[in-house]
């Protein structure tokens, strides 16, 4: 898998993108597959976050709708995978680092 691969992983429902993040993860670009889950697993994050935040905003107004909503919903969604992709957050490199000690086999407690 070349870099390019995880380029597809980029919008909100993709799932030709999971599964060469799938194949990534058995094959040779480990580091690479493991980049992108912990991006992914921020976008869930953040997008849980917008969501969260959305709740507490009353949506009583003339413009008001399920469709407005839904638009809202996917939008949020895409922001959150845009806003991962940033690395602003940084819970993604907080994951990578955890689980590369994780797998390099270095022991609890010998960290930094």
């Amino acid at each position: 898998m070349d870099a390019l691969s995880f380029s597809r992983a980029q919008a909100v429902h993709d799932s030709r993108g999971l599964a060469d993040l799938k194949l990534a993860a058995k094959g040779a670009s480990h580091g690479e597959a493991l980049k992108e889950a912990a991006e992914q697993f921020e976008g869930l994050f953040i997008q849980q976050m917008l969501s969260a935040m959305r709740k507490t905003v009353p949506e009583d107004g003339l413009f008001s709708s399920a469709e407005e909503g839904t638009f809202r919903d996917l939008a949020d969604q895409q922001l959150a995978q845009d806003l991962a992709k940033s690395g602003d957050f940084g819970i993604a490199e907080a994951l990578i680092r955890q689980l590369e000690r994780r797998t390099s086999g270095a022991a609890p407690g010998t960290e930094k």
